[in-house]
């Protein structure tokens, strides 16, 4: 987890730099704002840093049977991830993204069916990685835009165990993914952006659980 945050952060310096590298530029040759139809480039790549806010649907019912004393499940999480992406136009693109989200903690004590005693309290480390299509909206100028993306996911969702007792089974599941967002151009290449992400899951004890996010962060386009 310190290694992808590293690796985060040094990205998002490096795009930073770029980013202020062309904004003198981008307000002199354009103004405050870039007019709908004003060329430039349409084919590029471009990367994205994510961080925020996730829920698992994670319930008492996809956990292992076994005699529980106690249960609880807190669903909050962080999440942290980062895309890169090709622009096919100025409408269409694809992406492939990494996230990780913390999982939901899971607080729970009792004993085995042979009697064995556990006690755990740990978020089970989730990773995902995922191919979407993007479709861009511009709204009144260039410099706003909304868009959707829609397409699959990998989950991976590691197991939650205490005393050679598995409370949570390991998962690896492959699930429909959809993202909703808002993007603000800063300069030329550099944007700010909002994002709702909902990765579709089950609470079967063989699946691995939905999960919302509501993430915050930066997208940068190769000129």
């Amino acid at each position: 987890m310190k290694l992808i945050i590293n690796s985060l952060l040094l990205i998002t310096m490096f795009c930073f730099g770029l980013a202020v590298a062309q904004a003198d530029d981008m307000d002199s040759d354009y103004g405050p704002f870039v007019p709908v139809g004003m060329p430039q480039k349409q084919n590029n790549l471009y990367l994205g840093v994510q961080g925020g806010y996730a829920e698992s649907d994670t319930k008492v019912s996809s956990l292992e049977p076994l005699n529980f004393a106690s249960t609880s499940i807190s669903k909050g999480n962080a999440t942290v991830g980062g895309y890169i992406g090709y622009r096919f136009s100025r409408y269409i693109a694809a992406e492939v993204g990494y996230e990780y989200f913390q999982g939901a903690k899971i607080q729970a004590s009792g004993t085995n069916t042979a009697g064995v005693p556990f006690s755990v309290n740990k978020r089970p480390m989730t990773h995902t990685v995922n191919l979407v299509g993007r479709l861009n909206i511009p709204l009144v100028t260039y410099r706003f835009q909304v868009f959707v993306k829609g397409g699959g996911v990998f989950v991976d969702q590691e197991s939650v165990s205490n005393n050679g007792v598995t409370v949570s089974s390991s998962k690896d599941d492959v699930d429909g993914i959809v993202i909703v967002g808002a993007e603000y151009f800063l300069t030329k290449g550099f944007t700010i952006n909002a994002e709702y992400t909902h990765i579709f899951g089950s609470s079967s004890r063989s699946r691995t659980p939905a999960f919302d996010a509501v993430t915050g962060g930066f997208y940068y386009y190769f000129s």
